[in-house]
């Protein structure tokens, strides 16, 4: 029986996350093991829409799962996963926190610590540099601390003065980097011996600001960053930095878990080795570098990333003009034929479906709908959450991504785990393209629905919810036709309605109103037409069965409309005059109106002979 791993990543950093994504597929890859990898597009700064992309957490069930792996890179997902990890640990699985410390969990990382001291080790033994400046991320983030008290402790060693006013935190990010420098500017303390970044998107944010104030690295101060992102590689100048070998870190992630699993250790942390990177923004290795390299890199990168813009465009406009769920799935099938997905699927809950746009959609329920190029399927998703027409034995790794806009959840979407669309951003762009078509042909179902529910309400007596005369013109033509004119119509008409209005108030006769229409929904069936003609005149429509069947109906009619008097506490007894005709010839007979009159005809002679009878 295979196994299952639950993994859930905030991506940063898209290579970040292929990088473990891809470790942990390679270390499982010969084993009977599915992982399942549910993804937030995670940033820094929080906002409702990251609020509704960490809903994906809460999709999939623990029970279902043999061990997680939570990679989360902010505060903000952690947050979103405390109630879910408290289940996980009740349920005794094994979980493993990779680069962020969790309660109570084990946790594997970079050694942000060694990697760390030995870059600032370079930079004092090397470059000879005694004034250090140091632009951290958040104070409490782990990481951060780490790399900041590696900074310290190798200051020291050295017998170097750690200067509290040359040391700033903020986050990770390359605007926190510009701020740095300015802020260090106000004190003119910008350009010291070199500058220790806790980040590559901080190191060149500081180099981009210091380039607008005529300053650059590495002639005015050293400078280098941590997390060898592709962008501080292109940069000029090339970022030193530390390789956090992402791909190893998955790798050892996957190897944690599996000896936890077999319970094969008890550890409750272990490190993955970082590497220094030596390159031109600390002074080293200045003419080492081929531009013509790297110029035809960036061109060839640049067309790629045209020609993905392209299509995805294409795709954006072609998913939007989806004006219902069959036209996505084609739609579906021509774009990701185009972009170059094998297999994927929608997945849409039930609340989808509430043809309510406005109230928010929260979470995912267990009735589910999956819509591929393929072809549609509906399942529960406490049971599974892969389609079966998109399931591949030969496929070990899934991905998930929820499919949101505003306040709205609409669902998931789930395909095999393709690190090359992943990590090219096709794979963010499409789910919110899918995203923007669900939310159109949401308003749309939400739009039909209200327009079916004006259309009632145009159609509908208010004081009795039967049809009214609008009702009738555009019901009862097509009832007509539809059975051949073998049709009955009744028609009655409530006795001493005047007089209750008159003598006890119109409360008093809208009451005995309703009771008319209740006792023929009561009497006659669901399928019949029921009308209130007007007034206190009433008319049924339905398919003929007997004329014996429709006068036992007016007798329960009138039994039903005695009773309903008493319990209402009438002041005299609710009766009415009945009519009835029929046409029952199996091709059209009398034309309809011309049955009408004749049942209204048919009930005055009634009701005319009941008055004779009273005053007798």
């Amino acid at each position: 029986m295979s196994q299952k791993i639950l993994m859930l990543t905030s991506t940063w950093d898209v290579n970040y996350t292929k990088g473990l994504v891809d470790g942990v597929k390679r270390r499982t890859q010969d084993k009977d093991i599915d992982v399942h990898i549910f993804n937030v597009y995670d940033e820094v700064e929080e906002s409702n829409f990251y609020e509704k992309e960490r809903e994906i957490f809460l999709l999939p069930n623990i029970s279902e799962y043999d061990a997680a792996i939570f990679a989360l890179t902010s505060t903000d997902a952690i947050d979103a996963l405390k109630r879910v990890m408290c289940e996980y640990k009740a349920k005794g699985k094994v979980i493993v926190g990779v680069d962020t410390r969790i309660d109570g969990i084990p946790f594997i990382g970079i050694d942000n610590y060694h990697s760390m001291y030995k870059m600032v080790e370079h930079l004092i033994d090397v470059h000879g540099c005694k004034t250090f400046n140091f632009v951290g991320g958040q104070v409490d983030n782990l990481e951060n601390i780490q790399r900041y008290n590696a900074f310290c402790d190798c200051l020291k060693a050295h017998n170097l003065e750690v200067e509290s006013e040359r040391v700033k935190f903020y986050s990770f990010l390359r605007k926190d980097g510009e701020t740095a420098f300015y802020d260090f500017m106000k004190e003119n303390k910008h350009t010291p011996d070199a500058v220790v970044s806790a980040s590559d998107n901080m190191a060149i944010g500081y180099c981009e600001a210091a380039r607008k104030e005529g300053y650059s690295a590495p002639d005015d101060f050293k400078i280098v960053g941590f997390d060898n992102l592709t962008a501080g590689q292109r940069f000029i100048p090339a970022m030193s930095t530390i390789d956090r070998h992402w791909e190893q870190l998955g790798y050892d992630t996957a190897d944690y878990v599996l000896e936890l699993m077999e319970g094969k250790t008890s550890d409750i942390e272990r490190y993955t080795e970082g590497s220094v990177c030596i390159r031109e923004s600390c002074g080293c290795n200045r003419n080492v570098r081929d531009m013509r390299d790297d110029y035809s890199d960036l061109l060839r990168e640049y067309k790629e990333s045209g020609r993905r813009t392209i299509r995805l465009s294409f795709a954006r406009k072609k998913l939007c003009a989806s004006f219902d769920l069959n036209r996505l799935m084609q739609n579906m099938h021509e774009c990701e034929q185009m972009i170059g997905i094998r297999a994927g699927a929608v997945v849409i809950s039930d609340l989808f479906f509430n043809g309510d746009y406005e109230k928010p959609k929260i979470g995912f329920t267990d009735g589910a709908h999956s819509y591929t190029s393929s072809g549609q399927e509906e399942f529960t998703c406490c049971g599974k959450l892969i389609p079966d027409i998109i399931y591949n034995r030969d496929e070990n790794v899934y991905l998930f991504a929820p499919l949101h806009i505003g306040n709205q959840t609409f669902g998931y979407y789930v395909m095999p785990f393709d690190g090359d669309m992943f990590s090219n951003n096709i794979h963010r762009m499409y789910i919110e393209n899918l995203s923007l078509a669900l939310s159109g042909i949401c308003q749309r179902v939400s739009l039909d629905d209200m327009n079916a529910n004006l259309k009632e309400l145009y159609v509908r007596d208010s004081l009795t919810g039967l049809y009214n005369r609008f009702g009738y013109a555009s019901r009862s033509k097509e009832f007509y036709l539809q059975n051949k004119g073998r049709i009955y119509m009744v028609y009655m008409d409530l006795d001493n309605l005047k007089m209750l209005n008159d003598t006890y108030g119109h409360d008093m006769g809208d009451t005995a109103i309703k009771g008319g229409a209740e006792a023929l929904k009561h009497i006659f069936t669901d399928t019949d037409i029921h009308v209130r003609m007007g007034g206190d005149e009433y008319l049924v429509i339905g398919r003929f069965i007997s004329d014996e069947y429709l006068i036992d109906c007016e007798r329960r009619v009138n039994d039903y409309l005695l009773k309903y008097g008493m319990e209402h506490n009438l002041p005299v007894p609710l009766e009415a005059s009945i009519g009835h005709v029929y046409n029952d010839s199996d091709v059209e007979g009398c034309a309809l109106e011309e049955l009408v009159h004749l049942a209204d005809n048919k009930m005055y002679e009634v009701k005319q002979k009941r008055k004779k009878q009273r005053q007798s």
